[in-house]
């Protein structure tokens, strides 16, 4: 048996040692079998050799086990060797075994197994006095804790400790190999500069002692070390170093490696082709040496190189050949790896349920192997997927499991991730209480393990956070905390990052110098380290300030120079991006063609690439345009289009979006109760999901669509539930809102008072969070239109001039211009024509400046109302001309029909009929065309053709323009449904005119009968429409002349009964007194006249 067993063992670890693994642990198990059997037999003298041969084929079976990753195996012959050695009170053994199985269960990533198996292992050779072994245990012991992210236990308890040691014992080698390690823990602690003392000093010992190897593998770390300070030349520098140490020594694995890190450096730099170059160097070498799992590694990493440089396909591809390979060798733990670098790329296209189901076949095999570590990963991955669709409950789910694991683990690290994971989903639902305090948690854990990186970057999110709720001077200080470290620690990628949403916060505050400040700063950092993607960043960051400031062409610069970097980089995700923002500018300018085009560019892009959430976000942003258009099919047909690829590929949140901006859609095209039945679908999701913020903007756009039905109770209603919700969830900035909505709802009301309340709370919030713009436009602004509509114009001015102020100060030139514009109308109110006019010059002066072609449209319309006012008509037809040519050329079809308009007025005052005959017809046909049923409407009979008839002595086709007139108006109030309210309101704010017209009209032909008709048809017809709607009883009101039935007949009914009618129009006062005998009596009257005749001075025709 025994001499069996000798031949055994060598014949089993030669088989072992040449890759037959199989073949093996066949010989070892069946000699196992035979010990077992040999041991009830064996006399005691064979009984020390029989229990050498028992821990002998263990430890190759063990070993065997790793080698094929079977750790459920290896687990089992570590115990059993742990039993040996221990039964056999041989404590050297006890503590190799100790030593062995710790490291499969830090491989199964079962720490707090591991961690008690070091432990022990470390005590058993402090006891035995085996220095070298000790210093291995506490060496190994601090790696699992780097590993862990526990990075201040590795450094302190056990790498300084092994350090220690080796330099007692003078083990030079190892004492070097302690250097390398703790430089490499001070790395990943943020603490470039430690991190680079500790490897240069393992270099000067290796130089020493001629490790050349050694001394390779330092070059290399440093490279690492000046990759993450972003100093990619020394990076270079370094790993060029290593690589021809590499080459010298014959080190191809090495060589490949450095070929590999090589391929990182230019991909941090966007330098894509460059990062692939160097990456199939490294293949090449792993090709030509047979080493398959290198060979994996690095199809892996083309595929990140493809995935950052938005090649989604090709990163697919490669990562599908890193798949197989890893499936082909038995490399469960890269199988995994590859299914989760998969399921990054589908969750880029908006491929959701192709993420899922990766990731589910990664964490299968990670469930499978004991990988735990990975199982939490993964279980944090499908959380962000979750997250990414909108469905925030199953997105909790999956990372409070990953939280779970990690907390068990021991794994601190991916602790305060999962921590800072579930952060951002309670960012997003508005519980901002809930995000401040995990990332609170977080923060915590990172300070804890000297995770300086990580720490900034919980600080930048709390900033974040802040800035959602309008705490701006919190906001600020949390990201300056968060830019302090990143500078402290050379992490100037980080630092450009703060500086940048630093500036955000700023333009968020209407503070657009300190908003350029930062971002400028964070350019200057961007082009200095070589980050173009970041770069062209910061880009587009700078051109969203200038359009908010309203310089157009500078916004138009800033997004044209980033997209010239995304193209050049091949970012087409980012390309697409840019053009978005660019026809967003162009959207802004009613240049709607342009903004198709830039949008459709973005579309085919997003298409291309498979990115199928960005599809419809663009399908969105083109029903949007259409919306300004006033071609409210078109658009709908794009939210459509978005609405069934968010519901196809489970977007929550995006659907809810959709429903909200088709309720939009349907509002403007006045059918309300679609509206509000979109708008309630986006409600219920909003609910579901748990996203407060949302809800509160969907309780929002209902008021809205209240609002518009002049169902101002009901849109009072809503308004004050998102209030209720923004308070509750610290909303600050949606609180000021809600209250400025709530005022204009009381400013319709008439309820000035209230609508003074409601501002000036808004104004409260806005001033104490700092956010001027706010201030200025929605404030300061909203109270002068109270003051205004008060007919108290020094308060309105004073509170616009404020607003000016305001805009003036942080360089809103596009606020300043509507500000001016704004003076400019108080003053005409107040008759004061040069200063209005003043006014109203500034601000064309301003629009034209930044390019804002509309509203230098809409100001040459004032200026021209402003001069029709004076008189001086022919100066108002060439200024409303110059707002023609402009309307025209930028497709305001809704402007050039009012230009149109106005037009024709101007020619009936001067005479010009045939002109004026001319510009009304082409402001009637384009308000049919559009659908602008009041634009139509007042074509047929508000002054201009009306008047055009009178004054061309056509009796009869004034006639029929007003008839024509009075029909539209009905058409308007039965399209406006059961609202009695609006519908009066809307008669006698926009309709009334072409009754009174007519009476007056139908007075002078001698048909005072009829003008009675037409006098109670103006008043009775919000009376009647009430009647049918409560009593279900028909009307007989109507516009059509063949409707009309004798009032007298009703009179008839009475007895002994006298009706006095009395109308007032322009001046002049009409009576008409109606018998129960059908007899009628009119009288017209001026009261001009009777004024003269009690000795008051004659009205002049300025006042």
């Amino acid at each position: 048996m025994i001499a069996f067993m000798n031949i055994a063992l060598p014949v089993a670890e030669f088989l072992l040692n040449s890759d037959r693994i199989q073949k093996a642990i066949g010989i070892c198990s069946e000699c196992l079998i035979l010990l077992h059997n040999a041991d009830q037999n064996s006399k005691d003298q064979f009984i020390s050799q029989l229990q050498q041969f028992h821990s002998a084929f263990n430890l190759l079976l063990f070993r065997a086990c790793c080698r094929i990753s079977d750790y459920i195996g290896a687990e089992r012959y570590g115990r059993k060797l742990l039993v040996l050695s221990s039964e056999s009170g041989d404590l050297v053994k006890e503590g190799d075994a100790s030593m062995v199985l710790a490291m499969v269960f830090e491989s199964q990533n079962r720490f707090t197994d591991a961690k008690q198996l070091y432990e022990k292992a470390v005590n058993i050779k402090k006891q035995t006095g085996e220095k070298i072994g000790e210093a291995n245990a506490c060496e190994r012991f601090g790696i699992m804790y780097y590993t862990l992210g526990e990075k201040l236990k590795a450094k302190e308890y056990y790498l300084q400790k092994a350090l220690v040691i080796r330099t007692e014992i003078g083990d030079r080698k190892g004492e070097a190999a302690d250097y390398g390690n703790l430089g490499v823990v001070f790395h990943s602690l943020g603490q470039y500069d430690k991190a680079k003392e500790y490897l240069q000093r393992a270099l000067v010992i290796r130089t020493e002692i001629g490790d050349r190897k050694g001394k390779a593998a330092d070059y290399e770390n440093l490279g690492t070390v000046f990759m993450s300070l972003e100093q990619y030349d020394n990076a270079k520098e370094y790993l060029q170093k290593a690589l021809v140490i590499k080459a010298e020594t014959g080190d191809r694995k090495g060589e490949a490696s450095c070929y590999s890190k090589f391929g990182n450096v230019f991909e941090y730099l966007g330098q894509y082709d460059k990062a692939k170059e160097y990456i199939q160097k490294s293949l090449v070498i792993r090709n030509e040496i047979g080493d398959k799992e290198g060979e994996a590694a690095d199809y892996g990493n083309l595929g990140t190189v493809f995935k950052s440089h938005w090649q989604y396909d090709k990163a697919k591809e490669y990562f599908q050949k890193s798949l197989v390979i890893r499936t082909e060798i038995g490399d469960r733990r890269g199988e995994a790896a590859d299914y989760k670098n998969l399921a990054t790329v589908f969750h880029s296209l908006g491929q959701y349920d192709n993420a899922k189901e990766c990731l589910q076949k990664s964490l299968v095999i990670r469930t499978e192997i004991g990988d735990r570590k990975g199982e939490a990963a993964d279980y944090g991955y499908l959380g962000v997927v979750f997250y990414s669709l909108g469905q925030y409950d199953n997105a909790k789910e999956y990372l409070q499991k990953a939280l779970v694991i990690s907390t068990e683990i021991g794994d601190r690290k991916g602790e305060a991730a999962d921590y800072g994971n579930l952060a951002t989903v309670f960012h997003s639902l508005g519980q901002y209480n809930n995000a401040t305090k995990y990332l609170q948690k977080a923060l915590v854990i990172r300070t804890e393990i000297g995770d300086r990186k990580g720490e900034a970057a919980n600080y930048e999110s709390l900033g974040t956070v802040f800035h959602s709720l309008g705490r701006y001077d919190n906001a600020k200080e949390y990201l300056q905390k968060s830019l302090v470290i990143r500078t402290e620690i050379g992490d100037r990628k980080g630092e450009a990052s703060c500086h940048g949403n630093l500036g955000t916060m700023f333009k968020s505050l209407g503070r657009y110098d300190n908003a350029k400040e930062y971002l400028k700063k964070a350019l200057v950092i961007r082009t200095e380290i070589g980050d173009r993607e970041g770069e062209a960043a910061d880009y587009g960051n700078l051109g969203t300030v200038f359009y908010s400031l309203g310089q157009y062409d500078k916004a138009i610069e800033y997004f044209q120079k980033s997209l010239a970097i995304r193209t050049e980089i091949g970012d087409r995700k980012g390309e697409a991006a840019d053009y978005a923002n660019l026809a967003t500018v162009f959207h802004s300018l009613r240049q709607y063609d342009n903004a198709k085009e830039y949008l459709h560019k973005a579309l085919a892009i997003r298409t291309e690439i498979g990115d199928r959430k960005g599809e419809a976000t663009y399908y969105e942003n083109l029903g949007t345009v259409f919306m300004s258009l006033r071609q409210y099919d078109k658009a709908k047909e794009y939210l459509q289009n978005a609405l069934v690829i968010r519901t196809e590929i489970g977007d929550r949140k995006g659907e809810a979006l959709c429903n909200g901006k088709l309720g939009t859609v349907l509002k403007s095209l006045g059918r309300y109760d679609n509206a509000k039945e979109y708008l309630q679908k986006a409600l219920v999701i909003r609910t579901e999901i748990g996203d407060r913020r949302g809800e509160a903007a969907d309780y929002g756009n209902l008021g809205t669509v209240f609002y518009s039905l002049g169902q101002y109770d009901n849109a009072k209603e809503y308004f004050e539930k998102a209030l209720v919700i923004r308070t509750e969830i610290g909303d600050r900035v949606g609180e000021a809102d809600d209250y400025r909505s709530l005022g204009t709802v009381f400013i319709s009301l008439e309820q000035y008072d209230k609508a003074k309340e409601y501002f000036q709370k808004s104004l409260v919030i806005k001033t104490e969070i700092g956010d001027r713009n706010g201030e200025a436009a929605s404030c300061y602004g909203n109270l002068g239109n109270v003051f205004k509509c008060l007919g108290q114009y020094d308060k309105a001015k004073e509170y616009i001039q404020k607003a000016l102020v305001i805009k003036t100060e942080i360089g809103d030139k596009k606020g300043e211009a509507s500000s001016y514009k704004n003076l400019g109308a108080v003053f005409k109110s107040l008759g004061q024509y040069d200063k209005a006019k003043e006014c109203l010059e500034k601000a064309l002066f301003i629009k034209t400046e930044i390019g804002d072609r509309e509203g230098e449209a809409s100001c040459y319309g004032t200026q021209a109302t402003v001069l029709m006012s004076q008189g001086q008509y022919d100066k108002a037809k060439e200024y409303l001309q110059r707002a023609l040519v402009i309307r025209t050329e930028i497709g305001d079809r809704e402007g050039e029909a009012v230009n149109y308009s106005n037009l024709g007025t101007v020619c009936i005052s001067l005479g010009q009929y045939h002109n004026a005959k001319e510009y009304l017809q082409k402001a009637l046909v384009i308000n049919t065309e559009i659908g602008n049923r009041e634009g139509e409407a007042s074509c047929y009979g508000n002054l201009e053709c009306a008047i055009l008839y009178l004054f061309q002595k056509k009796i009869k086709d004034a006639f029929s323009c007003l008839h024509l007139c009075i029909e539209k108006y009905d058409e308007l109030r039965s399209f406006l449904g059961a609202n009695d309210q609006f519908k009066t309101s809307f008669l006698e704010n926009s309709g009334i005119f072409p009754y009174k017209l007519l009476c007056t009209l139908l007075c002078g032909t001698g048909k005072t009968r009829d003008a009675l008709y037409v006098e109670e048809l103006g008043r009775a017809r919000g009376l009647s429409d009430l009647m049918a709607e409560k009593y279900l009883v028909t009307t007989h009101i109507s516009a059509n002349p063949q409707s009309w039935f004798g009032i007298e007949s009703i009179f008839r009914k009475e007895s002994n009964c006298t009706c006095l009618y009395i109308s007032y129009f322009h001046n002049h006062l009409s009576l008409w007194i109606l018998k129960t005998s059908g007899v009628l009596h009119y009288k017209r009257i001026s009261l001009e006249e009777i004024l003269v005749q009690a000795g008051l001075p004659k009205r002049q025709a300025s006042e």
